[in-house]
């Protein structure tokens, strides 16, 4: 129809009258005679007419979203979820019967959300506005070629948008009014343009995804058949007698949707609608309603409805059925639409109301859930059956049996083997072991078999055990360790079962070695402790603590040997040859030091650089390191070689110096050596960015600075200075210490 689509039930088609209007009027001047374009109306079952018969064939169906952010401002409703409908109408066959009106194929030819220069859809629209959307959309996005007609447009309006035209509108909760409706563009002059078929559905009126996608099918199905509204596939008879009022009504309930909605189209056998429900088409992203419309080859309004016939046999009393969540009377019969989901399921077992604790009947019939898309027809046929207790003594041990026989019906006369668990857990640390069977005959170890001739009962007898677990607290997975349980060692975690009151010793391995070099496990403690008797489950923890292995590696000191300390600890020695290797817990605060100044072999002093790579804060893994010494004649000749002093005269100045300290420090002379090492320091400054690098001479001013400290303590210890010089040449050392970044040692 042009008009509404059916939604809500809302019957009014405001919009087809006011256009209506404008068609009767041009009827009324002569324009299109109406007598030249509608034949005798048909009868049952083919009552749609094909008058002028054109038909968009192809059909090709072209989505427009008349708002610039449909998803966003239309919650519920996305383009994905209408174009999947569309295309769900084509792929389920939904338009298939359009072929006998001459709609042959059906292709969905895509979409377009509301380009920027259309806009979105005012509060009000009417039809110019509409047939300009449409227009605008075309052009904008070059859909189809300029004077063509071979698209059907369907406009979805978005949920702010309503219909006003003329004192009509579209429908809204709770109030009566349009759903969509279909027609033809005006003709388009800038570009020229031919006009364009067009449906619209307001999603206003639709309320929500299927009643928006109902109304789209109505008027797809209706602009497909009858383009040019009222002048093709309509059914004639509504316009007789001939009269304004009834040449209206071929506007309203003519058309092949309009004839199956319910006190619109012309009297039709059978109920109209032909169910409740709408039929259903199912796509990628869901199932989505579709509309009823006419097909005369069926005489009927498709798609098609299908039948759910349900029976029983077996049962001596009067059997139910569930269907939808209903439980209905067998048997029982109902129409449900094409594509709609339906669900149905037998009882089943069924007590007997004579005997409901020994006898009862059952079935197999299959319960059905899904969409209904053919006539279904189900008996279920019922069987009687028995009721078997098995029981353990003591009693509450069958909630722990795994393999015991379970009670439950057998049919009839039918011998059931009985099994049950030869050990029965009853916590995780307790288990009883199978004695006996009682009320059933043995078959040998734990089996059993008895014949179900009424109601039986057969229980099967136990005895208690204890089990004790050993487990580690400490030791990550993949690590193995050991523990030896009564003079038998093997890996853990392990256990076994104990009798009541029997005494265990054990003892764990310590230490445990990570398969990674460097990580250990030390057993701390044993909870509870060996020996133990069993008089309950137990779990025996052994708790070990994470060490890492710290490496300290020397390089400069050749075989004189440093002092490492960790925050004061001393740890043991190191040199080149022979580092240290300590256990630490993991979690350990590291602070490592090395002594700062050594005198090596010939004398020479060696200073410490550092340790690389530098020690963590913490140590939560392996760690291993370098401390690293220097000696300055090393350090100038490193100099020379790498280009950080470019003066051959300024490098033997300062090795001369040097050598004079060294020479003192060698006859005890420490305050000759403080003036030697000052002099050192101060020309070392001198050359800084001048003929030393300033980062070697920084190296160079610091290690002196070191010497420097050291000779300090020791004329002090010799008594070679006065308390006045050792405050002043202590100060001189830390403002120079202070002044190259560094950290003063504290005074002597």
């Amino acid at each position: 129809m042009v008009g509404i689509a059916s939604a809500a039930s809302l019957r009014p088609h405001l919009v087809k009258l006011a256009i209506a209007a404008l068609i009767a009027a041009a009827l009324a001047t002569g324009t299109v005679p109406a007598t030249s374009r509608h034949v005798s109306a048909g009868g049952f079952p083919a009552l749609l007419d094909a008058n002028v018969g054109s038909v968009m064939n192809p059909l090709r169906i072209h989505n427009l979203y008349w708002d610039t952010s449909w998803d966003a401002d239309n919650p519920g409703l996305s383009m994905a979820k209408i174009n999947d409908a569309t295309t769900a109408m084509i792929s389920n066959g939904y338009f298939s019967k359009l072929a006998l009106y001459g709609v042959a194929s059906v292709a969905f030819d895509g979409f377009n959300q509301a380009d920027p220069s259309c806009g979105t859809a005012a509060a009000s629209v009417d039809y110019f506005a509409i047939s300009g959307f449409v227009l605008c959309e075309k052009h904008a996005f070059n859909i189809a070629p300029l004077l063509s007609q071979g698209i059907v447009y369907m406009v979805y309006a978005p949920l702010s948008s309503a219909f006003g035209m003329a004192g009509f509108t579209s429908c809204s909760p709770g109030v009566s009014g349009l759903g969509g409706f279909h027609f033809q563009t005006l003709p388009s002059i800038i570009p020229p343009d031919v006009p364009q078929v067009f449906g619209v559905a307001f999603s206003s009126c639709g309320g929500n995804l299927d009643g928006t996608t109902n109304i789209g099918a109505h008027e797809i199905v209706e602009a497909a058949t009858d383009p040019f509204p009222p002048f093709d596939w309509i059914d004639n008879s509504v316009a007789s007698p001939f009269t304004i009022g009834n040449v209206l009504k071929l506007f309203t309930a003519a058309e092949a949707s309009d004839l199956c909605e319910s006190g619109v189209g012309s009297p039709a056998p059978g109920t109209i609608p032909p169910t409740p429900e709408n039929p259903k088409v199912t796509g990628a992203l869901g199932s989505y309603d579709v509309a009823y419309y006419w097909s005369n080859s069926d005489g009927a309004c498709v798609p098609l409805p299908h039948t759910i016939s349900l029976a029983q046999t077996g049962l001596p009393f009067a059997g139910t059925v569930t269907i939808d969540s209903h439980s209905k009377p067998l048997p029982f019969t109902t129409t449900v639409a094409d594509g709609t989901a339906h669900s149905f399921s037998f009882p089943s077992p069924v007590p007997d109301p004579g005997n409901p604790s020994g006898i009862r009947f059952v079935t197999s019939a299959p319960s059905f859930s899904g969409t209904v898309t053919a006539n279904i027809s189900e008996t279920a046929a019922y069987t009687t059956q028995f009721f078997l207790t098995v029981q353990t003594n003591p009693a509450g041990l069958a909630t722990h049996d795994t393999t015991l026989t379970p009670s439950g019906w057998h049919d009839a006369g039918s011998s059931v083997n009985l099994t049950t668990d030869a050990l029965i857990p009853i916590s995780p640390v307790d288990r009883y072991r199978f004695g006996t069977w009682s009320g059933a005959t043995s078959t040998g170890g734990t089996g059993a078999t008895v014949t179900m001739t009424a109601p039986m009962t057969a229980t099967a007898n136990y005895v208690l055990q204890h089990l004790v677990s050993f487990i580690e607290a400490g030791i990550p997975g993949g690590v193995t360790w050991m523990v030896t349980v009564n003079g038998a060692t093997g890996a853990g975690p392990t256990s076994a079962w104990f009798d009541h009151g029997t005494s265990i010793t054990y003892a764990y391995q310590t230490p445990v070695a990570d398969p990674n070099p460097g990580t250990r496990y030390v057993l701390t403690s044993t909870a509870p402790t060996s020996p133990l008797v069993v008089t309950a489950g137990a779990t025996v923890v052994g708790t070990y603590q994470t060490q890492y292995r710290l490496t300290v590696s020397t390089v400069g000191l050749g075989s004189t040997m440093t002092h490492i300390s960790n925050a004061g600890t001393a740890l043991g020695s190191a040199n080149d040859t022979t580092p240290l290797m300590v256990w630490l817990p993991r979690g350990t605060a590291l602070a490592l030091s090395a002594d700062a100044v050594l005198t090596g072999v010939g004398g020479i002093q060696l200073f410490f650089q550092g340790f690389t790579p530098a020690p963590p804060a913490t140590m939560l893994a392996p760690f291993a390191t370098t401390a690293s010494y220097s000696n300055i004649p090393g350090l100038i000749a490193g100099g020379l070689s790498s280009g950080q002093i470019n003066n051959h005269g300024v490098a033997h100045a300062l090795l001369t110096k040097y050598n004079h300290a060294q020479e003192d420090i060698a006859a005890g002379d420490h305050t000759g050596a403080l003036s030697d090492l000052r002099a050192f320091i101060q020309q070392a400054a001198a050359q800084s960015g001048k003929h030393v690098d300033p980062g070697l001479a920084r190296t160079l001013q610091l290690d002196a600075l070191l010497a420097y400290h050291a000779q300090l303590c020791a004329a002090i210890d010799a008594g070679q200075i006065g308390p006045n010089a050792a405050t002043r040449d202590y100060n001189w050392y830390a403002a120079k210490v202070i002044a190259l970044g560094g950290t003063p040692l504290p005074p002597c």
